[in-house]
């Protein structure tokens, strides 16, 4: 990949904002005064901006599909699984349902980027505390391993 240092930080900035409309928002009004020696760090400024926003919004929900035995009927009872781990001696069931959860895949992206982040040494040292603060908020909604 062929670096090319001759284009201003703040071009990319506005290519950015036009391709991403949300960049208008009052909370990046700042990032057009602000001198950025890479591009990493205009990165990592305009995700330590909106992440919190996004955080605010709420995170992203959608259903995701849990099994689980218990002795209440919840879903689909699977038989196959509730013969095969011997669960109708304990008078419990296999079941699978779908479930409201912030766990899904796009917001364990973020949790996961921001742990790169905050051990990356390209980034300066203030936004590295913003995303520790960021992946900690979201360490207490996901459950990742």
């Amino acid at each position: 990949m062929e670096l090319n240092s001759s284009i201003p930080i703040h071009n990319v900035y506005y290519m950015l904002a036009y391709a991403y409309q949300s960049l208008n928002l009052s909370e990046y009004r700042n990032i057009v005064h602000e001198k950025f020696e890479n591009i990493t760090d205009l990165y990592s400024e305009i995700l330590s901006l909106g992440l919190p926003v996004l955080i605010r919004g709420g995170l992203l929900k959608d259903y995701i599909t849990v099994n689980d035995q218990t002795a209440v009927i919840r879903g689909k009872i699977d038989i196959n699984s509730s013969i095969k781990q011997n669960t109708l001696v304990d008078k419990k069931l296999v079941v699978a349902y779908d479930e409201l959860s912030e766990d899904i895949l796009l917001n364990q992206l973020l949790k996961a980027t921001l742990l790169l982040l905050t051990k990356s040494s390209r980034i300066a040292k203030k936004s590295e505390k913003n995303f520790l603060v960021i992946w900690l908020i979201l360490e207490m909604y996901l459950r990742l391993d």
